[in-house]
């Protein structure tokens, strides 16, 4: 089991590796996003496996962009709608990827790091706190960086 575990782990992180790659700032962001929704968790006293499974989810919250192309993730000027289609999909792609594997009930808080409580997130509209806490936390450790670097992304969607 615990080759299959540590299988899991080097897959997860290549692909993590993947994104850094692609774009050349997700690794420090997803330690920065880790730092605050771990800090949030502890402020909100989760406690034992929720702050575990937080903790994992926020690293890896973006890993699902190993699968958005790199012409995307790179470019400059604001993205198109179908352009926005597709990197919207790396939250689902993201747990995806840890299905299967022990890190799986980190998927959740993965797929919903971009749900907002007025239910203006994705990939499923949540409103209120049906997003779950963690996911929200790991949204709410995004938003700082995500409203201070300038991206094709940092606009939002059209």
């Amino acid at each position: 089991m615990f080759e299959a575990n540590a299988d899991d782990v080097r897959r997860i992180k290549e692909r993590a590796r993947q994104v850094a790659r692609a774009d050349g700032y997700t690794h420090e962001h997803c330690v920065r996003v880790q730092t605050l929704a771990v800090a949030l968790g502890r402020a909100a006293h989760l406690g034992g496996e929720r702050l575990h499974w937080l903790m994992y989810g926020a690293f890896l919250h973006d890993v699902g962009k190993s699968r958005v192309p790199r012409e995307i993730l790179q470019k400059r000027e604001p993205l198109l709608p179908g352009e926005w289609a597709i990197l919207r999909q790396h939250a689902t792609w993201g747990r995806e990827i840890v299905e299967g594997t022990h890190i799986a009930p980190a998927g959740p808080i993965i797929e919903q790091h971009h749900e907002r409580l007025d239910g203006r997130g994705y990939p499923a509209g949540l409103r209120g706190d049906r997003g779950g806490q963690p996911g929200v936390g790991v949204g709410c450790g995004h938003r700082p960086r995500s409203v201070s670097t300038r991206s094709a992304m940092a606009d939002g969607p059209p």
